[in-house]
């Protein structure tokens, strides 16, 4: 078993690869010796099972759920061929995979005006064959709490680098085709991005737990949202 993520990132689930004897992934197993890390996997287990029921695929994405008074639990699940997107690629490079993944997340989370977002819908948590979807990582933040376009917003800011000039237009691209496929007034959201997601993420701590401090916009000083916001104003159409 090959050790992937060690509670890092402000998470309470350690994430390991099982491998066969030849050393080839057979699946993913997600273990939590926390209260929070426990109710995140119970979470993740149930985002799973909702999205494999969305894609009307066999069942077979859960091997098994173990839970233990509330402060244990573990999770495997099938392995997925597939790569990962790179969050450190600026949004104009990785364009075709954020375009696909924006349909791919409007025809799963939408259709019959579902109540649900992932949560943390960013371009690494998606696996790709070459720019196609394949599968959607991460279910731990699974919910039914925030609007219908969080995941969208999220996902077209959400990179690990400095935001580029370029960025900006493919951001506001983005964000205008997906909030314009869920048929809402898109203005505030393009035009404010940085506040609009700051706002969302600090009055909805509950959902976020512990790992609101992983997410962007919630540490940096409210001069820089406000600077963001204005650029983005300005390139508005």
């Amino acid at each position: 078993m090959e050790i992937i993520r060690n509670c890092s990132h402000y998470s309470s689930i350690q994430t390991a690869v099982d491998l066969d004897r030849n050393a080839v992934p057979v699946r993913v197993v997600k273990t939590a010796f926390t209260e929070d890390g426990a109710r995140a996997i119970r979470k993740e287990h149930e985002g799973i099972l909702w999205y494999e029921r969305r894609l009307n695929s066999a069942p077979g994405a859960v091997i098994s759920l173990v839970n233990y008074k509330h402060t244990f639990s573990r999770l495997e699940l099938a392995y997925r061929n597939g790569r990962p997107g790179d969050l450190t690629l600026s949004l104009a490079k990785n364009y075709k995979k954020i375009y696909n993944a924006l349909n791919h997340s409007i025809e799963v989370f939408r259709k019959e005006d579902s109540p649900y977002n992932h949560g943390d819908y960013s371009i690494d948590n998606i696996l790709f064959n070459e720019d196609d979807v394949v599968w959607i990582l991460d279910w731990e933040n699974f919910n039914d709490k925030l609007p219908r376009e969080f995941d969208i917003v999220y996902f077209c800011y959400k990179r690990k680098n400095m935001l580029m000039a370029n960025d900006v237009d493919a951001a506001i691209n983005l964000l205008k085709y997906g909030i314009g496929r869920l048929n809402m007034p898109y203005d505030q959201i393009v035009r404010k991005p940085a506040s609009y997601m700051r706002k969302l993420f600090l009055d909805n701590k509950s959902i976020f737990n512990s790992q609101i401090m992983k997410y962007p916009l919630v540490n940096c000083p409210y001069e820089d949202i406000l600077a963001l916001d204005a650029i983005f104003n300005k390139r508005v159409a």
